[in-house]
């Protein structure tokens, strides 16, 4: 008996069902080994720049506290006397990366991620530089109970640096301040405006939003060589970026967050309204740094007696000493900030 051959159209529907069984079957197989297998897709945002970095694996971790609203993110890692380290604008905690192994093989460091920017998610009850180092203190004192930590801070960190030790000087061990002009009679809120063309450009009400749009990564790719040393925003000619392609992409990724991180400094940068409840506060200049009004007496954060009087530093000299307590070699931070 002779069989019918079945049409040749229902011979190529079969076969294009048999088709895309298999192809169901091998996708939904790749589909739970994606589900059950860690690959970069499913890093948190926060380690993609560290994972695959051995030095980060031995010594340090990433960490998370709530401080009033805002999680703050920080990094520590390495033993002995404490070292708190506050980044500039625009940069986060990643910016201290390269000095922080040789840092922790004689202290307990804390790279902090100021509110608002960085992974540090939230808003803070005000982007002045009292209210940031209220915030980094909380988190410090308070959370981690560390009281005698060395607190060092670069560009706009300085500033935030300085309100944590003029605020808590019974707190804070030892002070480093640079690459920020120290504001005082010199140096109000007008003239710290002048000193840098992206001061007065970011302060400015939408425009550098329509200017730069979606286009941060290139920005900050162009901004970073002008404010760095020796760069034209200060009469240089260098045009050399102080930053690898890897740390301006992770740059890049925190401020290109939507709330727009890099436009910032437009709240960070406007003076801050009235005093603070602690003597030496700032009057409306901007890093809202200790100077005294006319004919008030001046005070020193850090001076608690003569046994302290060798901890009285400023500027590079003070940085040098928080990071060389134990006769480390000084390292220069290489940096991109408001100043040179």
């Amino acid at each position: 008996m002779k069989t019918a051959t079945p049409p040749l159209s229902r011979r190529l529907l079969r076969s294009a069902r048999t088709v895309a069984t298999v192809m169901l079957t091998l996708l939904l197989a790749m589909g739970i080994a994606a589900c059950s297998t860690p690959t970069a897709t499913n890093v948190a945002p926060y380690a993609v720049a560290t994972q695959d970095d051995p030095e980060f694996k031995k010594t340090f971790r990433h960490e998370f506290a709530d401080v009033d609203g805002v999680r703050m993110h920080y990094v520590t890692g390495g033993s002995g006397t404490p070292v708190v380290l506050i980044h500039g604008w625009p940069q986060t905690w990643y910016g201290w990366w390269p000095i922080m192994p040789a840092l922790a093989e004689h202290h307990t460091v804390y790279a902090v991620d100021l509110p608002g920017l960085g992974d540090s998610n939230g808003s803070p009850t005000g982007y002045d530089k009292a209210t940031l180092a209220r915030y980094v203190h909380t988190l410090i004192a308070d959370r981690l109970k560390i009281r005698d930590a060395a607190v060092v801070g670069h560009d706009f960190g300085a500033a935030v640096a300085f309100q944590y030790a003029s605020q808590f000087p019974d707190d804070t061990a030892r002070l480093g301040y640079f690459d920020l002009p120290l504001a005082g009679p010199a140096i109000d809120a007008s003239t710290y405006r002048s000193l840098s063309w992206h001061i007065a450009f970011h302060s400015q009400r939408r425009v550098p939003e329509a200017v730069v749009a979606d286009d941060v990564r290139e920005y900050l790719a162009l901004f970073y060589p002008q404010v760095s040393f020796g760069g034209t925003a200060f009469g240089g000619t260098s045009d050399r970026s102080p930053f690898t392609d890897t740390e301006i992409n992770e740059y890049a990724r925190t401020y290109s967050r939507p709330g727009g991180p890099v436009w910032r400094l437009r709240a960070l940068s406007r003076p801050r309204q009235g005093r603070p409840r602690h003597s030496g506060s700032g009057t409306g200049t901007c890093p809202d740094a200790a100077h005294d009004r006319p004919g008030a007496a001046r005070r020193d954060p850090l001076h608690r007696g003569p046994a302290h009087d060798q901890d009285r530093t400023r500027g590079g000299r003070a940085a040098r000493r928080a990071l060389a307590r134990r006769g480390e070699p000084p390292v220069r931070h290489r940096g991109a900030g408001a100043f040179p």
